[in-house]
């Protein structure tokens, strides 16, 4: 089984008011760490994410945690709960967030 792992900064404009500014969009965030665990706890696999903000990891099937490494400047680093249980690739977001709303 396969997660696919993408990991992005998050939205880069506040929200009031509302503009649509796609510079305000998501931005891939390159080389950045990551942990797949069990959901005991326990460490499954880690890595880092490639210059596209991408990176894949094999599992078996189960349910995991997938949390992001801090990054500087970002206020919360995320963390996705994910279940694995067939053939098809589970895509998990890892978005960091800077506290604009």
């Amino acid at each position: 089984m396969i997660l696919r792992i993408v990991t992005q900064l998050g939205e880069q404009c506040p929200h009031i008011p509302a503009t649509p500014d796609p510079s305000c969009d998501p931005k891939p965030r390159p080389d950045t760490g990551f942990q797949v665990r069990s959901a005991a706890g326990h460490l499954v696999r880690e890595g880092r994410s490639g210059p596209d903000g991408r990176a894949e990891v094999a599992v078996p099937p189960g349910e995991y945690v997938v949390r992001g490494d801090p990054v500087p400047g970002w206020l919360i680093a995320p963390e996705r709960r994910v279940t694995v249980s067939g053939s098809d690739p589970v895509t998990v977001p890892l978005t960091w967030t800077n506290g604009i709303q």
